[in-house]
């Protein structure tokens, strides 16, 4: 991540692509030993060694399903719904909505993990990283690679864990809910709208 891209553009808002409507993208987690635990990351205090190596994202509308796998070869699959998370595989299917300040799998974000809230301010210069002409940030022990042609992630770097994404075809057919979670999603927002009614 060192050549120097030979006639250098500048950055223009919005500094990296909005999460799409539809698509498919992965992630892949690399760290150190020394590398932070997993609760650095999701404000819960697991200091287990089974950090996540990659997350498998599908989106198609409103709906996102998550796989998390772990370094020791396991995984979790979480669906989200808006606010609603389910996790497809555990017995039964309820929804959950994490309190604000917990994250429902490690490393969980809204938007493209790492790329949050990306300032031009941070902006370095323009490399080659795999190939591909990106813009260079750094804020602290941040760094991120925005490719110049599509604006999407390409790589970051966060203190010790280097994330890598790959962008696939969107999925097809569309990603929805099980049958047993559509069915909770719409109990809970029967319930919602009870309790709306009588306020």
């Amino acid at each position: 991540m060192t050549q120097t891209w030979a006639q250098q553009p500048a950055p223009k808002a919005p500094y990296v692509a909005p999460i799409p409507a539809s698509g498919h993208w992965t992630i892949q987690l690399k760290s150190s030993e020394s590398a932070p635990s997993v609760a650095a990351h999701t404000g819960k205090g697991n200091q287990s060694d089974n950090r996540p190596v990659l997350i498998d994202t599908l989106k198609s509308g409103l709906i996102k399903r998550t796989t998390v796998g772990f370094k020791d070869g396991t995984s979790q699959c979480f669906d989200q719904s808006g606010p609603y998370f389910f996790q497809p595989a555990s017995a039964g299917s309820y929804p959950y909505i994490p309190p604000p300040e917990e994250a429902p799998y490690p490393f969980y974000s809204e938007g493209f993990l790492f790329f949050e809230n990306v300032s031009p301010s941070w902006f370095k210069n323009v490399l080659k990283v795999g190939g591909i002409d990106c813009f260079h940030y750094q804020n602290g022990s941040r760094e991120l690679w925005i490719a110049v042609d599509s604006m999407l992630p390409v790589a970051a770097k966060s203190g010790d864990i280097v994330a890598l994404y790959q962008f696939h075809p969107a999925p097809n057919p569309p990603v929805t809910l099980t049958p047993e979670e559509q069915a909770a999603f719409d109990h809970v927002q029967k319930v919602k709208k009870a309790f709306e009614s009588i306020r």
